[in-house]
């Protein structure tokens, strides 16, 4: 409710990098950012996740305050715009390996559903394979996989598709629609035929 961040130019003048928003989302449905480049979309999830707090307004999460969330790492999952978050000498497997542990997940429980993750974005062949030699496109599947993975009920994907093909970006959006009405997303895009299919079609 009424968010506002300034940063502060080089000639010392603020710049409102987010100016006045105020918004709401369902639980459980799918909620969109629409907006150009530098519009200000990632650092509203910043401020969302907690990770950058608002110059002024206040945000709340499942009606609860973001400084006031003691474990929103298991309520708020985020798939940042880069792979930045990915460990490069481990193959996608071992990344749901270690995510299931910070988890605290039952190991017999998670076999299937990281099955079901790895094969719903094509990444039965690349499993084992470190992630330094996937392709880009891979490596950004996997990225987005795990933000599927846990115990998160707001999803937070930012740019998810921006650069993928096609195929890829089917399969991410076969993947929210397994997931619809389970959690709560939140995407951001600039690319207005994408915006238009969540909206529209059948997601």
């Amino acid at each position: 409710k009424d968010v506002y961040r300034l940063f502060v130019s080089n000639e010392n003048k603020p710049i409102a990098a987010v100016n006045d928003v105020s918004l709401g989302v369902k639980e459980n449905s799918i909620f969109g950012f629409l907006g150009a480049n530098g519009a200000g979309k990632t650092t509203l999830i910043r401020m969302i996740t907690g990770n950058l707090p608002p110059s002024s307004g206040s945000i709340e999460i499942f009606n609860t305050k973001v400084e006031d969330l003691e474990e929103i790492s298991t309520i708020v999952s985020v798939c940042p715009q880069s792979n930045s978050h990915l460990f490069l000498e481990l193959t996608p497997k071992e990344h749901f390996k270690i995510y299931s542990l910070l988890f605290q997940l039952d190991q017999d429980e998670v076999e299937d559903i990281v099955d079901d993750l790895i094969s719903g974005m094509e990444l039965n062949d690349f499993e084992d394979v470190p992630v330094c030699q996937l392709s880009f496109g891979d490596a950004r599947k996997l990225g987005i996989a795990l933000s599927f993975f846990g115990p998160s009920k707001l999803l937070i994907l930012d740019e998810p598709t921006a650069s993928l093909d096609p195929v890829a970006c089917r399969c991410v959006q076969q993947m929210i629609l397994e997931y619809k009405g389970e959690k709560t997303f939140i995407l951001s895009t600039h690319i207005l035929s994408e915006a238009e299919f969540k909206s529209n079609g059948p997601i």
